[in-house]
């Protein structure tokens, strides 16, 4: 597959990216209102402390990516890969992962709240201070196959 080398003002531009590839590019601060994603390769993109109101990838791979206190709402992923990415403080709100692959990333101070995340798998990667999904009556809503479980959290969920 042939992917097609787009920069900042498309990424920007709130159209859909499908098959694309995005190499060194900074957003950094930006307030970027949807960004949809198929099928596609990011290699050192900067979303840092980015505001994005619609983040959706699906069959993305983001490589040395940071996403560091970012605020990605309606952050809908399926069959993502994020390898040696930099997520510190991330907020990720309404976020939907689904076959996610957490590789060798720093998630330190990470939010992922009102949602779920499904057969999700975290290696090698820091996480510390995290919050996952605290609502007043639902306590998690974290399903992940990998790690982080209720059970190795010792806390029991409340109904």
């Amino acid at each position: 597959m042939d992917l097609t080398p787009v920069i900042d003002e498309i990424m920007l531009g709130g159209l859909p990216l499908e098959e694309s590839c995005a190499q060194n590019i900074d957003l950094s601060g930006r307030k970027i209102p949807s960004l949809i994603v198929w099928n596609s390769h990011f290699d050192h993109v900067s979303f840092a402390s980015c505001e994005i109101s619609s983040f959706r990838l699906r069959d993305v791979r983001l490589v040395k990516c940071d996403l560091s206190n970012a605020i990605l709402r309606g952050f809908e992923a399926s069959r993502v890969e994020f390898i040696e990415c930099r997520l510190i403080g991330m907020r990720a709100i309404e976020c939907h992962w689904q076959d996610v692959l957490v590789e060798n990333c720093d998630m330190r101070y990470a939010q992922l709240n009102d949602g779920k995340a499904r057969s999700c798998e975290f290696r090698a990667s820091t996480w510390k201070n995290r919050t996952l999904g605290h609502r007043p009556r639902r306590r998690y809503f974290y399903q992940c196959d990998a790690s982080a479980s209720r059970s190795q959290q010792g806390k029991t969920p409340r109904r």
